[in-house]
């Protein structure tokens, strides 16, 4: 794209799908970068206020649990910076088609996003917490008692 071409200055429609793709491309190569600073970011506060003892597994379950939501909290101002994007045609400005990643190119990582941290908060922490509270000596033993329990706790909710 060059404003400088012979045939003139070109605008392109927010809305098009080489405008789509030259701004997700952007948005990805800058939610790159920003991953891995908070990524860094909840490293080093974690490791800062974790005890001495705590084994490497949970220190890195807990820098990939604060590193989602650091960057839910990112993305936000980028999500409402890029929501500008509406139909001139359409005068109420309502999508009705149903594309919203034709509209918005933060719609993925926010599912990515959203879905993880679901994951992790109702499945792998919990099963994780219970697997190491657990007091039996095998692994096998211990992960069975962890699920066990898990288990009990989402029949009781």
């Amino acid at each position: 794209f060059s404003p400088f071409s012979p045939r003139g200055p070109q605008v392109l429609n927010p809305l098009s799908h080489n405008a789509n793709m030259e701004t997700s491309i952007t948005l990805v190569q800058s939610l790159i970068p920003l991953i891995l600073l908070l990524l860094c970011l909840a490293a080093y506060i974690i490791r800062h206020f974790a005890s001495p003892g705590t084994s490497w597994f949970i220190i890195a379950l807990s820098c990939v649990a604060f590193t989602f939501g650091f960057f839910g909290l990112a993305l936000m101002p980028i999500d409402l910076s890029l929501t500008t994007a509406i139909d001139p045609s359409d005068g109420d400005g309502d999508n009705t088609t149903g594309d919203y990643q034709s509209v918005n190119a933060t719609y993925v990582p926010w599912l990515v996003t959203y879905w993880s941290t679901m994951i992790l908060a109702y499945t792998v922490l919990p099963l994780a917490r219970e697997t190491l509270k657990s007091g039996h000596f095998s692994v096998t033993a211990r992960l069975r008692d962890g699920c066990r329990k898990a288990g009990r706790a989402y029949a009781l909710m």
